[in-house]
């Protein structure tokens, strides 16, 4: 198994976490909540409105974006095997020009983290925060746009505003593409410990939110089986020398380049089941958008699975 890493679009110090043997960096998010009382967690929240509102420099245009969100109606959360005061489903909306999409997401109240985003064939939004006791910080937006067969990867601050001053009114746009079901939402563990979270378009190291592997081009397969394609930065270093005893190895040699990742996953009773092709993998996304898996061999790929923490 290849090591590599993925590393923080932004000038922030990038953490490491590990999938499938691949140690991994990428970008913080965030985003305000208000209302919410940071040691009220095992408290009943189900009738206390949170809202979620920020506003943002749209990379799309020359105004600015702006979002909220709140958690989903008490009773009719599709986040399941989890207690209601652990995690609660989000929805919101987003509004950038012309273009509304509804956003989805979760808040994990043990780490008081929260993870919203929304997408289509072109365009994806994610958001994630962290909120300590109804404090906001390290608040931004990753928004991606499709270019020609490239994605061109934005990272811009999210400023907080009043819940009471936003309001964003219609429909989500007809090109908004459903991210993974809600039913994926939330915390899951893979095989040696690690744990993620997932919510419609992003996939994150819960203890370090700068790994992120953002989701594109999600598409049913049928009987609950997705397709998509991840989209990460990729850092490889040489592999570090071996010296005598008491000699200071060369600081091995790295690059970074993105990389495009096919995948597919399905619900399995509790279970997330998660398949990495790895003759997908490159760094040109047209490449391994055109990649077949129907017609992957039994080496070329690898499976996963991942269970509720």
């Amino acid at each position: 198994m290849r090591i590599v890493n993925f590393v923080s679009r932004t000038s922030r110090t990038a953490n490491m976490f590990k999938f499938f043997g691949v140690i991994a960096f990428s970008a913080v998010i965030g985003f305000s909540l208000s209302g919410c009382g940071g040691d009220n967690d095992d408290e009943d929240t189900d009738d206390v409105l949170h809202l979620i509102a920020g506003t943002f420099k749209s990379p799309t245009n020359s105004g600015d974006a702006v979002f909220f969100a709140d958690y989903a109606t008490a009773g009719k959360s599709a986040v399941g095997a989890k207690s209601a005061t652990e995690e609660r489903e989000l929805v919101g909306k987003i509004e950038d020009g012309d273009i509304i999409f509804n956003l989805k997401g979760v808040y994990d109240a043990t780490s008081k983290m929260f993870f919203l985003s929304a997408g289509s064939s072109i365009l994806v939004f994610q958001i994630v925060g962290t909120l300590t006791e109804g404090n906001m910080s390290n608040t931004e937006a990753t928004v991606k746009i499709k270019s020609g067969d490239d994605w061109i990867v934005h990272t811009v601050a999210v400023t907080s505003v009043n819940p009471e001053n936003v309001s964003i009114n219609g429909d989500a746009s007809s090109s908004q593409v459903d991210g993974v079901p809600a039913a994926w939402f939330g915390k899951w563990k893979q095989p040696d410990g690690v744990v993620y979270v997932v919510s419609a378009y992003q996939f994150v190291l819960l203890d370090n939110p700068n790994g992120t592997a953002g989701f594109l081009d999600i598409v049913s397969l049928g009987n609950g089986k997705y397709e998509m394609i991840w989209e990460l930065d990729v850092t490889k270093c040489d592999p570090v020398e071996t010296v005598p005893e008491g000699e200071i190895p060369n600081v091995p040699n790295c690059t970074t380049s993105v990389e495009y990742w096919k995948v597919q996953g399905e619900l399995s009773g509790q279970n997330l089941l998660i398949t990495v092709f790895h003759g997908s993998i490159s760094n040109t996304y047209a490449v391994t958008k055109a990649y077949n898996t129907a017609t992957a061999s039994a080496g070329s790929k690898e499976n996963v699975t991942l269970t509720r923490p």
